[in-house]
C-alpha cells in the first residue's frame, strides 16, 4: 500500500490541489474509475491504490478523501480514535455533524471539521474510517464531495 502524507491545503501525497487531474491519470501510474459528473457539477474519480476519492472542479483537484491511509505528522489517522487524532493534529474540531451514509455497514458516522487544517475526520464506531482533505477553508466550500466508496 502506498502511504500518502497530507500537507494541509497543498497536497495529499503526490496529488496537489488546484492541479489538473489529467496530469495524474494520463501517465498510467494510477488505476482509477471515473464516477462521472455529479449533480453539483463536480467530477469524481476513485484511485484504486491507494484508495482515494478525488473531487475535481473544472478538471482541477479540489478535495481528496483518504480511505485506507492518511499520514499527518508521520501517523496514519485511519483506524485511530478521535482523541488520538486531536493529539496528533494538536487541534480541536471546529464543528461536527452526524451523517447516515451507505458506508461501513450502514452505520452512522460523525464528521468532525478541522477548518484550520482543511480536514474532515469521519468516525464510525469510535474509529476514524476516512479523512477528507480540502484545498480551501470553510469560507469557500465546494458543495459536496464524491460519495464515499466502499
Amino acid at each position: 500500500m502506498k502511504e500518502y502524507t497530507v500537507i494541509p491545503f497543498v497536497s495529499v501525497g503526490v496529488f496537489k490541489f488546484d492541479t489538473p487531474i489529467k496530469e495524474y491519470l494520463q501517465n498510467s501510474l494510477y488505476s482509477y474509475t471515473q464516477q462521472g459528473v455529479q449533480e453539483n457539477g463536480y467530477e469524481c474519480y476513485n484511485i484504486i491504490e491507494p484508495e482515494l476519492s478525488i473531487t475535481c472542479e473544472n478538471g482541477n483537484i479540489a478535495a481528496i478523501r483518504c480511505h485506507k491511509c492518511c499520514y499527518i505528522n508521520n501517523r496514519n489517522l485511519i483506524g485511530l480514535s478521535l482523541s488520538q487524532c486531536k493529539k496528533i493534529l494538536n487541534a480541536e474540531p471546529d464543528s461536527y455533524d452526524f451523517i447516515q451514509v451507505g458506508y461501513d455497514d450502514e452505520k452512522p458516522q460523525t464528521v468532525y471539521d478541522f477548518d484550520s487544517l482543511g480536514l474532515q475526520i469521519w468516525v464510525a464506531n469510535q474509529k476514524v474510517v476516512s479523512v477528507s482533505c480540502f484545498s480551501f477553508t470553510e469560507d469557500d466550500p465546494i458543495e459536496g464531495t464524491c460519495p464515499q466508496s466502499a
